[in-house]
């Protein structure tokens, strides 16, 4: 699943310019790949658009619906959560996430990001981190993203 993520997400990324002019946002959170992303957006209509990047840690792909300038919907799936052991194991988590984001018109965003879903990816013995079984006993959870429009 991690690769067929990527993979998409490399295949917008390439093709996105080509296609028509891409607009960047770098930021920090579920919204943005991770602990430090980068996406491209890619408006579909006036107030719809597709997006996907790559984070420090992790990735995302999503849409996005503007109901005005200020105010904007996204549903994503991507990179939500991390845990780092004390044995220097780091474990990412990746699901599917909805949201609001309120955008300044100096370019800044603040989101609020619900989690639907969660699951350890990258490791089979995640499941002895203890933290929500891996995904089995999934509780959701409300994060925060901050971003900047180029």
């Amino acid at each position: 699943m991690k690769k067929i993520i990527k993979s998409i997400l490399v295949l917008i990324i390439a093709t996105l310019p080509a296609l028509a002019e891409v607009e960047w946002e770098i930021g920090m959170g579920a919204n943005y790949g991770g602990i430090l992303g980068i996406t491209a957006n890619y408006d579909i209509t006036d107030d719809i658009e597709l997006y996907g990047g790559l984070g420090v840690v992790g990735g995302v792909i999503g849409t996005r619906y503007y109901i005005n300038d200020n105010i904007r919907f996204n549903a994503n799936y991507g990179m939500n959560g991390i845990a780092y052991t004390s044995d220097d194991k780091l474990y990412v988590a990746a699901g599917f996430n909805v949201g609001a984001d309120y955008i300044w018109d100096n370019g800044f965003s603040l989101g609020v990001v619900g989690t639907l879903s969660s699951k350890f990816i990258n490791s089979d013995d995640a499941i002895e981190l203890d933290i929500d079984k891996a995904g089995d006993d999934y509780t959701p959870t409300v994060l925060l993203s901050v971003g900047y429009r180029f």
